[in-house]
């Protein structure tokens, strides 16, 4: 029982968090997407964060399904249906609404293809939609959506990597990945090619840190380790805190930023959570942020405090509804579609066990 709560007052701090980033990436767009300069809310670093919790997140996933026998076939249904119905619905929607208007044309077609491959950098506009904002196009938050898809099929790699390999080819292999993640990330940004700095090879070693702290947080030394170094761990998240708020490309990283977030995660999960939101609205806010900012400042231009908050709340509504109606029903057919693929009785594989 006492096992059964940590786990849930882990889930509930992770929760949290997630809607804490989800937040920060809303105020950081809030302010990019009128020109203001801020290093208060680095959205590149919360995005970071994100993708460290996806690779616990899938890497839990992916071991409970090999445990059950599922393997892979049901590690990939449930991963879709989590994530692509919210998806498709923000694509589909403002491509529905601008047809209505202006009728049906090609460039909607053109615009669906593209964004439903979640390949959004080939047509990010439809028509003259936002033409005349700072940025014209219409959901500029989907771009991380390709990258979390190449890196959810890395983690049967991981998992073969930290449960079925000695120790010393984890350490190699782990350090491999952080540093080769790290030179990508340098090479690309300082050669001026910024699009592709942030693509997947960099997140892959936040990836790698999450799905990592998947796998060693239910050890006892490690909790206690965590719980000791907190003080000093303090000193190191607050001093990287104000580097990432002066340079926060520094928090791509992938050697203090993971680590920092995986500290943070699994010591947030020691505390008792009094205060879980019934539904967790962090994938959907994400999704739905940017389009109403876009259209708010397409009507006001320059956003007082007032239609700022305007903002935020409608986004929060929206995220609410694409949470109850899409979201949680999507990721219940994905786990009645998942079990039809387990054997009538568990399999539990010998590596995962370990």
């Amino acid at each position: 029982m006492q096992e059964i709560a940590t786990t849930e007052n882990r889930m509930g701090a992770f929760d949290n968090l997630r809607l804490v980033l989800a937040i920060v990436v809303t105020v950081a767009h809030l302010n990019e997407l009128q020109g203001i300069e801020s290093r208060i809310f680095p959205s590149l670093a919360a995005v970071s964060a994100f993708f460290c919790l996806a690779g616990f997140f899938c890497f839990r996933s992916y071991r409970s399904c090999v445990k059950n026998g599922g393997g892979l076939r049901s590690y990939a249904i449930k991963r879709f249906f989590r994530i692509y119905p919210a998806y498709a619905t923000v694509v589909l929607v403002p491509a529905a609404v601008w047809a209505l208007m202006r009728g049906p044309s090609s460039e909607e077609a053109r615009y669906l293809i593209a964004n439903l491959a979640t390949l959004n950098f080939l047509h990010p506009c439809i028509g003259s939609l936002f033409s005349g904002q700072r940025y014209c196009t219409v959901n500029g938050s989907l771009w991380t959506i390709k990258n979390e898809l190449v890196l959810y099929g890395s983690i049967p790699i991981f998992f073969w990597l930290l449960t079925s390999t000695t120790a010393r080819a984890r350490i190699l292999a782990a350090s491999a990945i952080f540093v080769g993640a790290s030179t990508y990330f340098y090479v690309t940004n300082h050669g001026g090619y910024t699009t592709l700095a942030k693509q997947f090879p960099s997140g892959l070693a936040y990836f790698l840190a999450g799905s990592i702290m998947a796998w060693r947080s239910g050890s006892p030394r490690l909790l206690r380790l965590i719980e000791t170094s907190t003080p000093a761990s303090l000193v190191a998240i607050i001093a990287i805190s104000i580097v990432a708020c002066t340079h926060p490309d520094l928090m791509m990283l992938p050697v203090v930023g993971p680590l920092c977030v995986a500290w943070a995660a699994v010591r947030l999960g020691q505390f008792p959570m009094r205060l879980r939101p019934k539904h967790d609205l962090s994938y959907t806010l994400y999704l739905c942020h940017f389009p109403v900012i876009q259209f708010f400042l397409s009507r006001y231009h320059d956003l007082n405090a007032y239609e700022s908050g305007a903002a935020v709340f409608v986004s929060f509504v929206l995220a609410y509804c694409l949470t109850r109606v899409v979201e949680v029903p999507g990721m219940k057919i994905g786990q009645h579609l998942s079990r039809l693929t387990l054997p009538m009785r568990p399999v539990i594989a010998p590596s995962a066990s370990r």
